[in-house]
């Protein structure tokens, strides 16, 4: 996974809301499985039918349940549930690109209305009375009809189409190529 990112594990707990037992200090570069995880990694267990993997582990610090937290010596985050906070920790390490600013080839109505931070990408379409929230980025070749609505910090990926009137809540990540609110009525022959 990433390598872009270094937080101490302290840093991480924080960020994560969860208890920190071992040294807070120690850096961590990246995320990784039980069997791929290397030093500077952290990496979880939330079944408990892995948990042999943790014994075997190379990984730094492990996010893992209380319960299972007297079944090893490594720095451990303790979470109520382990997979939800991995999930949450990727966020961290998430090194993917996302566009700056307005790209000069991108066609914004005059009507649409941008929140602060909002990123455009080359060659997007923003239609007629689009509204876009707080530091949401459009991708290269995002084509919004008019009336759209996007919640604040969303993340539209590369061809993502939304036909009109469609809204979008807050923190959504729509990826490459999805088309959404296209007619639903079928065709008849």
């Amino acid at each position: 996974m990433s390598q872009s990112s270094t937080y101490t594990l302290g840093e991480i707990a924080e960020s994560l809301q969860l208890e920190c037992v071992g040294d807070p200090s120690l850096r961590i570069n990246g995320l990784g499985t039980l069997a791929s995880a290397d030093s500077h990694q952290l990496t979880f267990l939330a079944n408990p039918k892995y948990q042999k993997q943790l014994a075997d582990t190379k990984a730094g610090a492990v996010i893992l349940h209380r319960d299972l937290a007297a079944g090893t010596d490594l720095p451990k985050l303790l979470s109520d549930n382990p997979y939800l906070s991995f999930a949450r920790a990727t966020a961290l390490f998430d090194d993917t690109p996302s566009p700056q600013g307005i790209h000069p080839s991108a066609v914004v109505a005059a009507t649409a209305q941008l929140g602060k931070g909002v990123s455009i990408g080359a060659n997007v379409v923003v239609g007629e009375h689009c509204r876009i929230g707080a530091g949401s980025a459009l991708h290269p070749g995002v084509a919004l009809s008019d009336n759209v609505q996007i919640g604040e910090g969303c993340v539209l990926f590369p061809g993502v189409t939304v036909y009109h009137r469609v809204k979008i809540g807050n923190d959504v990540r729509v990826h490459s190529g999805v088309v959404i609110g296209a007619d639903g009525f079928g065709f008849a022959p």
